[in-house]
């Protein structure tokens, strides 16, 4: 139905869209109503314009529904993580590499396998870029190398337009199980990287442990392994994982700790002390109830003093994000996030990320469902004044049912770029590009 030239709807007219089936009801006239001002004015009023749908030229649509996603500074450098790709081993895993050239145009530019080919390693599962977008870290937390599924980490780099191997990771002490690699993160530098095993015994405990690993004098060392102070078996200590800018601080989530309950979670920041690592807090939330799984995802912003603690299962799937501030080295709840004037299960909070200074949240919510079922969004705050407030709903300009939406995003630090991932069950998906409008 077009606008009528007076910018108003007549109620008749609106039945005859409502296929002229009395009674009309109220709120379906209000349901309606705002899905016509989204299609008149939607577009219009959103700051970012979703500019392509990227997908590997061998896309094969069966094992593409595990995304990660990482983006450079710039926006110019996009990785896609498919755990599933099945070339040479079963679900062996890949990584494809996106790059923009001087003409504003994509094309793949790399696909990269772990040097280790086997079934079921599932490399690419999780993946972080550098801020230059040159150094690539990306998990095998299925590979077994010293023992069964034990997990490696590989690091790649990029010389011109050329990607290589650098680096396997993968520390002696491993427990059977262990999963190095189910949540990574690098800094902006790209010289130092933290590793989750939420599976690695500690005493006696598969209770979960965190390695940080530097790159100096051409090679990458282990410099740390952290472990909670309240270690217990299942808290899958490790679970996410997040370094600041300068390498100083670490955040680690546990999402499985149960001091409140089973499974309500908890996050823990550790802090380097000229060498030496140690653990600064341990946060948890009072309103915190039963496989809330509060630290799932984790987000810092570059100085490390703002952090994002999700809890996407909080509330019936409803979810929420907590912001956490640091004074000196004591750390306090800023806010509580929501998705508000929603009722149904979003999973509000299943991706995180921050900008540098801390001052603006993108949250994605794959169970969003005002389009259609299940399509997904990516919510947007900003910090004003001491408190956080809502800015913009971002969804795909057609919304897909089980599409997932925002399950997994990544925002350049100049803030003009996202690549949000979106799947739909044995159908179409691939990760949306997204630019800032000047």
């Amino acid at each position: 139905m077009a606008l009528p030239e007076s910018g108003r709807l007549m109620l008749s007219q609106i039945a005859e869209e409502f296929d002229n089936t009395p009674p009309i009801r109220f709120s379906n006239f209000i349901q309606y109503a705002g899905s016509r001002f989204s299609d008149f004015y939607g577009a219009s009023s959103s700051p970012w314009k979703e500019e392509q749908l990227l997908q590997p030229t061998d896309y094969t649509k069966p094992y593409l529904l595990d995304w990660s996603v990482a983006i450079s500074d710039d926006g110019a450098t996009v990785a896609i993580g498919t755990p599933e790709e099945s070339t040479g081993e079963s679900t062996s895993g890949a990584v494809y590499i996106f790059a923009k050239n001087q003409d504003g145009e994509w094309g793949q530019q790399a696909k990269l396998k772990a040097s280790t080919l086997q079934s079921n390693a599932r490399f690419g599962l999780n993946i972080d870029l550098s801020g230059d977008g040159n150094t690539l870290i990306s998990s095998a937390q299925q590979e077994d190398t010293s023992n069964t599924n034990t997990g490696s980490v590989y690091i790649f780099r990029r010389s011109g337009s050329v990607w290589s191997e650098q680096a396997k990771l993968s520390p002696d002490n491993l427990w059977r199980n262990a999963q190095l690699g189910s949540s990574v993160s690098m800094n902006k530098a790209g010289d130092a990287i933290a590793v989750g095993a939420p599976y690695q015994y500690i005493n006696n405990k598969a209770s979960g442990s965190v390695f940080i690993f530097t790159f100096s004098d051409s090679s990458w060392n282990q410099v740390a392994e952290v472990t909670s102070e309240d270690a217990e078996s299942n808290d899958y200590f490790g679970g996410a994982v997040v370094i600041n800018d300068d390498a100083n601080t670490v955040a680690v989530g546990a999402w499985g700790e149960g001091t409140a309950a089973s499974k309500t979670g908890a996050a823990y920041v550790f802090a380097k002390e000229s060498s030496n690592w140690e653990q600064q807090a341990k946060i948890l939330h009072d309103d915190l109830a039963a496989d809330d799984q509060f630290g799932k995802q984790l987000a810092l912003n570059a100085a490390g003093d703002t952090l994002l603690a999700g809890s996407s299962r909080q509330n019936n799937n409803l979810g929420a994000v907590y912001v956490y501030q640091r004074n000196n080295s004591v750390w306090t709840l800023q806010q509580r996030l929501n998705p508000d004037g929603s009722e149904n299960p979003e999973s509000f909070g299943c991706s995180v990320s921050l900008n540098p200074a801390g001052t603006e949240a993108t949250i994605g919510a794959k169970y969003e469902r005002s389009e259609t079922y299940n399509s997904g969004a990516l919510y947007f705050f900003e910090l004003s004044d001491n408190t956080w407030a809502k800015t913009h709903v971002q969804k795909l300009n057609t919304p897909k049912s089980n599409g997932y939406f925002g399950y997994a995003h990544s925002v350049s630090r100049t803030g003009n770029s996202i690549v949000a991932a979106n799947k739909e069950s044995h159908s179409e998906g691939g990760v949306y590009i997204f630019q800032k409008k000047k």
